[in-house]
């Protein structure tokens, strides 16, 4: 455990920074999972294998692709799920060997993904603010007055450290709030 503003200012960042990858990663498939962005299409299973035994086990189909329009055909794509052979899917494809499933329920899915690094990033936040409190710098010891409550001793932050964890607050209560709601509607349509 660090004992020092560096060590635990370091945690902190690393949480915001954990928290702002996670919302980029899962963000980045919305636009294609709405059909927003990439080549929408039919992905038709022509195959199914069953790999492992007992929790490892899992299943993959393979199949071929092609755009609505005509103008990407691709005779192999891999999509993990039990699926029968001859299915249809709803696919939006992504680059050459990726495909998103199309429609709310998998947009729901993710934006509950998103809005979950959304937590963790205002948790970061909150972490940055906490440290400022407990590990005032110099200049700031010269300005506040310490409180002491329960044998430890806090500084009371700055007009502008009381605005970030407030928003930090707003962040991790309305991430949360929305990740449940998403989650739910992506499991229930």
């Amino acid at each position: 455990m660090p004992r020092s503003r560096a060590g635990w200012l370091g945690r902190a960042w690393l949480v915001l920074a954990a928290g702002l990858v996670g919302v980029v990663l899962f963000g980045s498939s919305v636009p294609y999972e709405l059909g927003y962005a990439g080549k929408a299409g039919k992905l038709t299973i022509e195959s199914c294998e069953t790999h492992g035994e007992g929790k490892g086990r899992r299943t993959d189909c393979t199949g071929s692709f092609s755009s609505n329009d005509g103008t990407v055909v691709n005779e192999y794509y891999g999509n993990e799920g039990v699926y029968r052979v001859g299915a249809v899917l709803s696919r939006q494809r992504e680059s050459a060997y990726v495909l998103d499933p199309v429609g709310w329920s998998a947009a729901a899915l993710t934006l509950s993904a998103v809005l979950g690094s959304l937590v963790v990033v205002g948790a970061g936040l909150q972490a940055i603010a906490a440290v400022s409190r407990r590990y005032p710098t110099a200049a700031q010891l010269s300005r506040r007055q310490p409180l002491v409550t329960r044998g430890r001793t806090l500084y009371p932050l700055p007009p502008v450290q009381r605005r970030v964890e407030l928003v930090a607050w707003i962040f991790i209560g309305a991430s949360l709030v929305g990740a449940v709601v998403m989650l739910c509607i992506g499991l229930l349509t």
